[in-house]
């Protein structure tokens, strides 16, 4: 991802960031003038928050609104999600309201860096679960099998640490017999994250 001067490139698109967004907007609407960018909480509950943010004329009309949801997974919205979804929210009433006209999307820059992170992290979330979901040594070695082919151990060597610990945890806890191809391929795992730690 590439950023000039609030303008993020995400996998070859360019997104506004929404401090662009209001920047431009103060910019042609000041606050002085009466213009205003309003954010309602919807809902605020443990499964999830709701913005509405909408812009506001000096006359009290309002022009433009924008929704966002966000719940309280991930790293970043464990403890901000209403932060985020606020943002979310100018963001996408912002774009509603003419800013960035048709060369950018209405998705913000900072909503794709959002979803992509959660992309990212769900592997990571449902690891255990997968492993303790396999009822023999050959559906794990299987199962791992798959990851490997979509998930290289060269370019997730962090995530394969814990897969190859899981693994070891399953096999111990079950007490499954000897598994050879397993066992190699655990060994190999383990051998590979060893060496990305090290020249780390």
């Amino acid at each position: 991802m590439k950023s000039t001067q609030g303008v993020v490139d995400i996998r070859g698109k360019q997104y506004q960031t929404v401090s662009l967004r209001i920047h431009e907007f103060r910019l042609k609407h000041p606050i002085d003038d009466g213009w205003g960018l309003i954010t309602e909480l919807v809902e605020c509950s443990e499964a999830q928050v709701i913005c509405r943010a909408s812009v506001v004329s000096p006359e009290g009309k309002t022009v433009a609104t924008g929704y966002a949801q966000e719940r309280w997974t991930g790293q970043i919205n464990k403890t901000s999600a209403v932060e985020n979804c606020e943002t979310s929210a100018w963001g996408r009433a912002l774009s509603a309201a003419g800013l960035g006209g048709e060369k950018f999307p209405v998705a913000s820059a900072e909503e794709m860096q959002q979803a992509l992170s959660q992309q990212s992290n769900k592997p990571q979330v449902s690891i255990k679960e997968h492993i303790w979901g396999c009822n023999d040594p050959e559906s794990l070695y299987q199962l791992v099998g798959k990851w490997e082919e979509k998930r290289p151990i060269e370019n997730n060597h962090e995530n394969w640490a814990g897969i190859a610990a899981f693994a070891r945890a399953r096999m111990a806890e079950t007490g499954w017999e000897y598994h050879e191809s397993l066992d190699k391929f655990l060994a190999m795992v383990e051998k590979a994250t060893e060496v990305q730690d090290e020249s780390a």
